[in-house]
């Protein structure tokens, strides 16, 4: 009897633990597919969708998903170095996934869905459409540390009630931002920079912003609290606030992470002040500096830092500025002779023009009206944010004496200056 009572035992603790499973650690060995047996150690290949085992995933080089990749259970750490990429695919994160990335995510979009899901990242991800956050799943984007710089790009960004995301360094949201989270569940911390170029829609509770928050874009709920700075790139857009951003918003497009570059004229002289987050094969700065924002002139070069994952501040000051109005950009130069501009900042160091010239709607969907008084407008042109002229893709029509029609429907969304020859004006299309 006894010994029947122990051959049940033993077969009641296999068939459990066959059930229950045991969690297997799955390491990379080579860049490759993630369905390929060569990029992972022995050959094993982790499973995707659901893990009743709770695997542990290592990938330590560049793996390629495809189409919906579904991760449940799973705890992978991406190294910093490493990458999960697909340019079509979506990363599914449910049931308890939690992802550590320290490299680099790129994908069409992401989803976390459910309460014990997390995405940390202290590298970067990029997700071109959108990361969406439901049902109770958590992003954190840790603040910058010695070899991590964290950034998040990304078309769209939802979460919805009860997601949480919390914010301590960078996050650049492309089209629009919605938060339809509970208190206290949206946080950008003080070390924290939001910049969203698109609309912004902060439903009550909204967000908490102890840090920057960036509106480019029109806000359809400003529910927003927190003693951080909130502002526009036009000093319209955001609530609360008619300060202008001033330039500190995050460019990837430039080969470093530019986090402000300002122009700010004191007495005679203008002084130039940049910052970046990090900087990757920079070798310097070059300042150009032009009077109708066409033809350039060098003035200084900088040195650059090579290549950097901390917070770095250059600045430079012009002695001898342009009479009235002057143009400044940045041009950065790689160790390779590559080099890539920044946009474009505007100084008037004459009397302010601009009640004498207004330009309205601004923002606008494609046409803005520009009204003049006491000043002969015998010219107009229309330069883009890194002073190239565009006029010739601009319809402008004459309204009588005093007033224009500027049709920009022809132009991509984004930043531009109408230039006469007293004033330049920031506009922006939507």
């Amino acid at each position: 009897m006894i010994n029947s009572t122990k051959k049940l035992l033993m077969v009641l603790v296999l068939v459990l633990t066959a059930q229950m499973g045991f969690a297997t650690t799955y390491t990379t060995v080579q860049d490759g597919p993630w369905t390929s047996g060569s990029t992972w150690a022995g050959g094993n290949v982790p499973p995707n969708g659901y893990v009743p085992s709770g695997d542990i995933i290592n990938i330590n080089h560049e793996v390629e998903i495809l189409g919906i990749f579904n991760l449940q259970q799973h705890t992978i750490t991406i190294s910093n170095g490493a990458k999960l990429y697909g340019s079509s695919a979506k990363l599914d994160m449910s049931n308890g996934v939690q992802i550590t990335n320290n490299g680099k995510v790129d994908v069409d979009k992401i989803n976390l869905s459910g309460s014990n899901v997390k995405l940390t990242n202290n590298g970067r991800i990029y997700a071109l459409t959108e990361i969406v956050n439901q049902n109770g799943g958590e992003i954190i984007n840790n603040a910058a540390q010695a070899g991590y710089n964290p950034y998040i790009e990304t078309g769209d960004l939802n979460i919805a009630d009860p997601s949480k995301l919390a914010n301590s360094h960078h996050i650049k949201v492309n089209n629009k931002f919605t938060s339809t989270s509970g208190a206290n569940n949206v946080v950008n911390n003080s070390s924290g920079i939001i910049q969203v170029s698109g609309e912004a829609s902060f439903n009550n509770p909204g967000i908490v912003n102890e840090g920057s928050l960036y509106l480019d874009g029109p806000v359809s709920n400003d529910n927003i609290t927190g003693s951080g700075s909130t502002c526009s790139s036009d000093g319209q857009s955001a609530p609360s606030s008619s300060q202008d951003c001033d330039g500190k918003k995050i460019d990837d497009n430039f080969p470093i992470e530019l986090v402000s570059f300002t122009a700010k004229p004191n007495q005679n002289q203008v002084e130039l002040t940049w910052t970046t987050a990090t900087e990757e094969n920079n070798e310097f700065f070059t300042i150009e500096r032009s009077q109708d924002g066409q033809n350039w002139e060098e003035i200084a070069t900088i040195p650059g830092a090579g290549n950097s994952n901390e917070l770095l501040q250059y600045s430079f000051v012009d002695q001898n500025p342009l009479e009235g109005q002057t143009y400044y950009h940045l041009k950065q130069t790689d160790f390779d002779g590559t080099s890539t501009y920044s946009e474009v900042r505007v100084v008037k160091l004459e009397d302010d023009m601009e009640n004498s010239i207004k330009i309205y709607p601004n923002p606008t969907l494609g046409q803005i009206q520009m009204d003049v008084a006491h000043v002969d407008i015998n010219e107009i042109h229309v330069l883009n944010i890194i002073g190239q002229d565009v006029t010739t893709a601009v319809s402008i029509s004459k309204n009588g004496e005093a007033s224009f029609t500027i049709d920009l429907n022809r132009l991509p969304k984004g930043m531009y200056f109408i230039q006469t020859p007293n004033a330049a004006t920031k506009v922006y299309k939507q």
